[in-house]
């Protein structure tokens, strides 16, 4: 998909730039996407000016013009309050155009499989500090055979629970 999506910017020629630009500000939105109004083009001028892909100026009027020469990648969908809001239609473009290493993973799956060995490896590592805070309250079993009717908390010198009575 990202060698179709280069082939696609480099059709653009001298416009490529522009485009990235526009693109990269959808590929760092978080949720469903970024709206049209006050934001777009904002975040892309941002990156555009921080020296990131293409230092070029952004209007609303480019944001009309890449949705008519590349409107492939871009998908629209509802956000708050119902306004449209825009988003990199594939994960790996969107990787792509945040810079992000690709080796042919989908994105998500790669976020979900490393979460899932961070979690495996937290988990293994604070167990033992958990158990051994709760163990440590457990009272030691004095040696010897237990009495019947023991119960954890009882000790050697405990009296023992009332026997229940039966009926006369």
């Amino acid at each position: 998909m990202v060698g179709a999506f280069e082939a696609d910017m480099a059709r653009l020629g001298g416009r490529a730039p522009l485009a990235r630009v526009l693109l990269a500000a959808l590929a760092w939105a978080e949720g469903p996407g970024l709206p049209w109004d006050h934001i777009w083009v904002p975040v892309a001028l941002a990156l555009a000016g921080d020296g990131g892909p293409g230092k070029c100026p952004v209007s609303r009027t480019d944001v009309r013009w890449l949705l008519a020469v590349a409107g492939a990648y871009v998908v629209v969908d509802t956000g708050p309050g119902g306004r449209a809001v825009y988003r990199v239609r594939d994960e790996l473009v969107a990787a792509h155009l945040r810079g992000e290493p690709g080796d042919g993973e989908p994105v998500g799956a790669r976020r979900d499989r490393v979460a899932r060995a961070e979690w495996q490896r937290r988990r293994a590592h604070a167990q033992p500090r958990l158990t051994a805070p709760l163990l440590a309250t457990v009272p030691a079993r004095e040696p010897g055979p237990r009495r019947a009717g023991a119960t954890a908390d009882s000790s050697p010198g405990a009296a023992a629970p009332p026997k229940a009575r039966s009926p006369a």
